[in-house]
């Protein structure tokens, strides 16, 4: 038994110091790209005459930043799939799947038509009956 316990003892110290030597292998998993919801508001006005429907602008505008980023799940989805929303009524934009490189790239390239990028945020509901809360009751 002494003689397996001293291997392990070797090999785990052998482990720890090529981690400590060489940061990168610790780095790498830390580095993963984890993909966010963002919202991106964007410029109907500026929409390129070459597109026949402003859905093929947004999936157009997501491939153009997918091509030159370094993300690799990312990269192989279909930009098409990865907008899940396109907002038409209050303003013009859509919502998609971003890496935070991909969306600090969109909003800086100064693509046409991009306003703003902005990351989804979740609100809590703090009352479900309004008017009680705020004292208002039936009259």
């Amino acid at each position: 038994m002494d003689r397996r316990s001293s291997r392990r003892w070797r090999f785990l110290s052998l482990f720890l110091t090529a981690l400590h030597l060489n940061p990168s292998l610790c780095s790498a998993a830390a580095t993963k790209v984890s993909p966010r919801t963002y919202i991106i508001h964007m410029a109907k006005s500026e929409m390129p005459g070459s597109f026949s429907h402003h859905r093929e602008w947004y999936a157009s505008t997501v491939r153009s930043i997918t091509v030159a980023s370094s993300s690799t799940k990312l990269e192989a989805e279909d930009p098409a799939r990865r907008i899940l929303y396109s907002y038409e009524t209050a303003f013009h934009g859509f919502a998609a799947r971003l890496s935070e490189a991909e969306a600090e790239q969109l909003e800086s390239s100064g693509i046409p038509g991009v306003v703003s990028v902005l990351p989804e945020t979740v609100y809590e509901l703090h009352t479900t009956r309004s008017p009680e809360f705020l004292g208002i009751g039936p009259t």
